[in-house]
This record gives C-alpha cells, sequence and structure tokens, in this order.
C-alpha cells in the first residue's frame, strides 16, 4: 500500500510519520485490495483537520475530523475509515451470495 502524507499550514515531524503509517498500516487487516492511502493534515489556528483518502478497487473511501491533538484527529479519522472498511467489505460479500443464487 502506498501512502503519501501531506501537510498544509504545519509540519510534520518524523514522529507524526511513524505513527500515521503505524496506525494506517493497521488498516490491511480489514481490506487485502486497498490501493493508495492520501492523509492530509491541516492547521487552522488550534484546530487539526484530518482527512484519510482510501482507494479501494473501483472506490473511494474518505474520513476527515477534527481535534485540537493531531494525535486524536488521525486516531477518530483511522476509527471512521475503519467502519467503513467493515461496510463496504460486507457489501462486497452480499453482493457475491446474492448473485450466485
Amino acid at each position: 500500500m502506498q501512502i503519501t502524507m501531506t501537510a498544509r499550514h504545519c509540519d510534520l515531524t518524523e514522529a507524526h510519520k511513524e505513527h500515521a503509517e503505524q496506525e494506517i498500516g493497521h488498516l490491511d487487516r480489514y481490506s487485502d485490495h486497498i490501493l493508495r492511502t492520501d492523509l492530509i493534515v491541516s492547521q487552522e489556528k488550534y484546530r487539526f483537520t484530518t482527512e484519510l483518502i482510501l482507494h479501494v478497487e473501483g472506490v473511494m473511501l474518505t474520513s476527515k475530523e477534527e481535534e485540537a491533538d493531531m494525535y486524536a484527529a488521525l486516531g477518530q479519522a483511522i476509527q471512521k475509515m475503519e467502519r467503513q472498511l467493515k461496510k463496504h467489505n460486507s457489501k462486497l460479500h452480499d453482493y457475491r451470495i446474492k448473485k450466485q443464487a
């Protein structure tokens, strides 16, 4: 999986990058078909906005969160993405079962 990180109006330290890669890497357990991941972190005054975009075969899933702490914003965006991946996988699985019947 290819991970692209972009920072707007802030700097990403190596610790931030490593933490983000580690958290995004856990999404592999929900889907084997993740092609690319884009992480966009922006800062406006005292708020961090984290946007996570996943490119799965034929589908683009997005999650966006705002928090005062960048780690918290990333964690919440990851949780949202996990729920979306689970739902996407269940839709694929249900479709395949219905198609065969």
